[in-house]
């Protein structure tokens, strides 16, 4: 009987042991993950950063071309006709 409970127990203190080290793995893990969520938060956080700054640049050149467009446009047919020289 004894015996019997000796080896029970030798069982429940592999397991209990067992437990222990999947516990400090998920740990590790959740950190492991946790930092990766980070990173990615900050990958995603300069996306935005870089995808408004190329909207600010295309409404920049927008503008620009829209008034090269405006100028351009403004003397037309308002000119003089130089005769040519023969």
């Amino acid at each position: 009987m004894i015996e019997r409970a000796s080896r029970l127990i030798e069982r429940v203190s592999r397991l209990i042991e067992r437990v222990r080290r999947l516990i400090e793995g998920a740990g590790r893990l959740i950190e492991r993950v946790s930092r990766l969520i980070e990173r990615v938060s900050r990958l995603i956080e300069g996306s935005v950063r870089l995808i408004e700054g190329v909207g600010r640049l295309i409404e920049r050149a927008s503008g620009i071309i829209e008034s090269a467009n405006s100028t351009t446009n403004m003397g037309r047919g308002t000119c003089p006709r130089v005769p040519k020289k023969h």
